[in-house]
């Protein structure tokens, strides 16, 4: 049995409750190299396709992880953007559970082969955040792959927030959408709350926990989430906006950036309530 580590227990916890769950974290891995293989194969044969084993993946993740999501209003249809507040890396499979979609990811995260591999599967777009002068090639590169009919998933705030409240949105991504150079494609706000933490309100204490903050690497934060056991996420589903009636990206930024803050709060104090 592991202990705790002392930093991060609390009066009422005990060692046990901080275990990690090998009891499926080795299923996932046996199930795990059943599914990469063919998703492998597919994006080596349909490059310009995406890949529909990503989503059971994604599912097979959270279920190892102990993660439970809770979704609320509708998912847009169509080519969407989707523009999400950014707590954790665990947010990427809370919404690869339910949306078919390619994620926008700092080049950075690339610098691991693992999780490159895994990234790549998904169609994700590598992007430079540190060069600015690379904006403009990096939002043709987004604006590309909405006119070819994928959605995407990006986080305007181009890093983690420690889960008190949202960081304010970069805009300069969304230069190509907000300049409308093709019809049909939505925006769709979507907030991210880390409500529970087996079935308790996810108290100030948890937040080291449950956001990937600091100087952790990723590993480090997985070993620390994993250790909670059991987590509840709700992901809210604003109603999609037309990118076309703003006044330029800043507007349209600010707008998405109200309206995932809003949602932030309202999950925060509404669902962390027990059932």
């Amino acid at each position: 049995m592991e202990p705790a580590p002392p930093e991060l227990a609390s009066d009422y916890d005990s060692a046990a409750h901080y275990r990690i769950p090998w009891e499926r974290i080795v299923p996932f891995l046996a199930l795990a190299a059943l599914l990469v293989p063919p998703s492998w194969l597919i994006a080596r044969i349909f490059p310009n396709y995406q890949p529909w084993l990503t989503k059971p993946f994604h599912q097979l993740v959270c279920w190892a992880l102990g993660i439970t999501v809770v979704p609320h209003g509708r998912r847009a249809r169509g080519t969407v953007l989707y523009l999400a507040n950014h707590v954790s890396w665990a947010d990427v499979p809370a919404l690869g559970v339910f949306l078919r979609a390619r994620f926008v990811a700092k080049a950075d995260l690339a610098d691991d082969g693992l999780m490159r591999f895994l990234a790549e599967q998904q169609r994700t777009l590598f992007i430079e955040r540190e060069r600015p002068q690379e904006a403009r090639r990096q939002s043709d590169a987004i604006t590309a792959a909405l006119r070819s009919g994928d959605s995407v998933i990006m986080f305007p705030e181009a890093t983690t927030s420690d889960a008190r409240r949202p960081l304010p949105f970069k805009s300069a991504l969304l230069e190509g959408v907000a300049e409308s150079r093709f019809p049909g494609v939505k925006i769709q706000p979507v907030s991210i709350a880390y409500t529970r933490v087996r079935s308790m309100p996810s108290f100030r204490g948890r937040w080291p926990q449950l956001a990937w903050i600091g100087d952790y690497g990723i590993w480090e934060s997985a070993v620390q989430f994993l250790r909670l056991r059991a987590v509840r996420i709700d992901i809210v589903f604003h109603d999609p906006l037309d990118p076309q009636i703003f006044d330029g990206r800043k507007a349209l930024t600010a707008k998405v950036h109200q309206i995932v803050s809003r949602g932030y709060r309202q999950a925060m104090r509404d669902y962390v309530r027990p059932a």
